[in-house]
């Protein structure tokens, strides 16, 4: 990874927005069997998980 994406992945995660590509990969490694959440989807999950106190924030 070059600097640029690693100061932005940092930067990211500072301010707690959610890595979509990250999520993707995740899926893709450790639940293939499972679909994955549009892009959109994703963001308002996260979004919901964060703030709506649903306390659950992890998949696995």
């Amino acid at each position: 990874m070059g600097l640029i994406p690693r100061i932005l992945e940092t930067l990211r995660l500072m301010i707690g927005l959610p890595d979509y590509q990250r999520y993707v990969a995740h899926c893709q490694a450790h639940h293939p069997d499972r679909p994955v959440l549009s892009e959109a989807a994703f963001i308002a999950e996260r979004q919901k998980a964060r703030y709506g106190g649903s306390g659950n924030t992890r998949c696995c």
